[in-house]
């Protein structure tokens, strides 16, 4: 029954992932629906799977445009993360959070969420996550200034070869 629960929790983390940029509420409020309903893991792993479902529910209520409830929740999420030790979701919710700023037309508040991330990110080697934190640094600057054009194609070329 482990590895079922097991498997199911991953296609649905993915099914959630494929969801999110194309905006589908009604699968995203369903998946999100399916993930909490699955049985709660014993031990370490319960922690782990109540942010990640908090996760996917946070990216959902923000592809809704319901951004103050996933601000709320992201910050929640945020303080369980690293309350339990959980050094990726943590740099993730980071991510997530300059992302809901920015969304909000805070563009300056999310600096600090996306430098966070990215020094978290950096310090665990994940360059993608690292990459997508510089990103929306490289948009706060073009947003905060038009002026900013060079500093933020700079921040770009210097991500780029994680990219590639």
């Amino acid at each position: 029954q482990f590895a079922g629960r097991g498997v199911k929790h991953c296609f649905l983390n993915l099914s959630l992932q494929a969801a999110v940029p194309l905006r589908d509420l009604v699968a995203l409020d369903l998946l999100v629906s399916e993930l909490g309903g699955l049985p709660e893991p014993k031990g370490e792993d319960h922690g782990l799977a109540r942010v990640e479902a908090g996760e996917a529910r946070c990216a959902a209520l923000l592809a809704g445009g319901q951004v103050a409830a996933a601000a709320k929740l992201a910050t929640e999420l945020a303080e369980d993360a690293v309350r339990l030790g959980l050094q990726l979701p943590h740099a993730r919710l980071m991510l997530m959070l300059a992302r809901i700023h920015q969304a909000a037309g805070a563009a300056l508040l999310a600096v600090p969420y996306a430098l966070s991330c990215r020094a978290l990110a950096t310090q665990l080697h994940l360059s993608m996550l690292s990459t997508q934190a510089g990103l929306v640094l490289a948009e706060v600057a073009l947003a905060l200034s038009p002026q900013a054009v060079p500093r933020a194609l700079k921040m770009l070329q210097t991500d780029l070869p994680f990219v590639l």
